[in-house]
């Protein structure tokens, strides 16, 4: 069954997320990570710290478009990894 599947959809400063019922705004800052899933083909998973009222593993469809993936994937990932040299360049070092 395909209850565990979210809705996202991503914005400049925001994830957010459905369940078709309730709806939740996450800052990217909060998103972990991004990965493809090997054992639920045509699905990602988003991992959140702290966790949101889905819990901190969010489960989505990834529609494929000739021979790719939806680019929210590659798009999430990209701005996890701006979001972590931000962080790391406005940590000062102790001294």
């Amino acid at each position: 069954m395909l209850l565990y599947l979210k809705k996202v959809a991503l914005s400049t400063t925001e994830l957010t997320i459905s369940d078709f019922l309730r709806t939740t705004r996450v800052p990217l800052a909060n998103i972990e990570g991004v990965r493809m899933n090997f054992f639920r083909r045509g699905t990602a998973t988003i991992y959140l710290k702290p966790s949101c009222i889905f819990g901190d593993e969010i489960v989505f469809a990834v529609r494929k478009r000739f021979f790719r993936y939806e680019p929210i994937v590659e798009e999430l990932r990209r701005l996890i990894q701006e979001i972590n040299a931000q962080n790391n360049t406005e940590q000062s070092p102790l001294s």
